[in-house]
């Protein structure tokens, strides 16, 4: 078992129906997380998350549902705070919670420019499932980063640079 795992438990996978059996198999959970940082792999949480998505991409496993999770101080200066966000594809499953869509891509950098244009665009159906069509790795990295810190509130510990994250199958 994994580090996020024995600190998160697993996550549980969001109904969607069963998985195209074309798709390549997902790695086992012997083969530790599919990403994690703190790690000598990454200089950053958000450089993880990005490499993650981009090799969920160029693996084929679009349409499998895989945990994030992030951990780092909470609100409070002596509060951990640990969350989990599934995603499958482009599809961040955030139902539950009241997002302020637009903070959240300011936040991400992903709207701006000439007059405030939106890079992606967001969806968000009405249970709460979120979707950045034709969005890149980077910018699904820089948005469910911005889930962690602007909407969760995640922030590094006050002697450390960045929070942990991992995902997993």
């Amino acid at each position: 078992m994994s580090f996020f795992s024995k600190l998160f438990g697993k996550g549980k996978t969001p109904p969607g129906g069963p998985f195209d059996d074309s798709s390549p198999p997902a790695p086992s959970d012997d083969d530790g997380p599919f990403m994690e940082y703190p790690s000598d792999d990454y200089d950053s949480s958000l450089a993880a998350m990005t490499s993650a998505f981009e090799r969920l991409k160029s693996g084929g496993y679009g349409d499998r549902w895989i945990t994030f999770a992030a951990q780092g101080r909470g609100h409070r200066q002596e509060s951990d705070q640990c969350e989990d966000v599934n995603v499958r594809g482009n599809t961040l499953d955030l139902r539950g919670q009241t997002l302020d869509v637009p903070a959240l891509l300011q936040f991400a950098e992903l709207q701006g420019g000439k007059g405030g244009q939106v890079q992606v665009q967001v969806e968000i159906d009405p249970q709460g499932m979120v979707t950045l069509l034709g969005a890149t790795p980077e910018q699904m990295a820089r948005f469910l980063d911005a889930v962690f810190q602007k909407h969760f509130g995640i922030r590094p510990h006050e002697d450390e640079d960045d929070y942990a994250v991992g995902a997993e199958w």
